[in-house]
């Protein structure tokens, strides 16, 4: 197996290139992915996956993932 693990770094470049490239959901399913591999998200994964949800105006998903941040004790940033 040549797998190599993705870190938090990596997953950040995938939801990005996602939340340019598709949809919301793609890069909900690629959080959700992340942490089930291990992998916490930080203020730059959440943030880009409320820019996307942002876009697509599905502001109750960002409310969800903002509160989710703040579960998670994620230092928020100034976007």
């Amino acid at each position: 197996d040549s797998e190599v693990p993705l870190d938090t770094s990596s997953y950040n470049c995938w939801l990005n290139l996602l939340a340019r490239t598709q949809t919301s959901t793609a890069v909900l399913q690629l959080l959700r992915e992340m942490t089930r591999n291990g992998q916490e998200p930080d203020s730059i994964s959440f943030n880009t996956a409320i820019a996307a949800c942002d876009r697509e105006s599905q502001w109750e998903q960002a409310i969800s993932i903002f509160a989710n941040m703040k579960r998670t004790a994620v230092k928020r940033s100034t976007v």
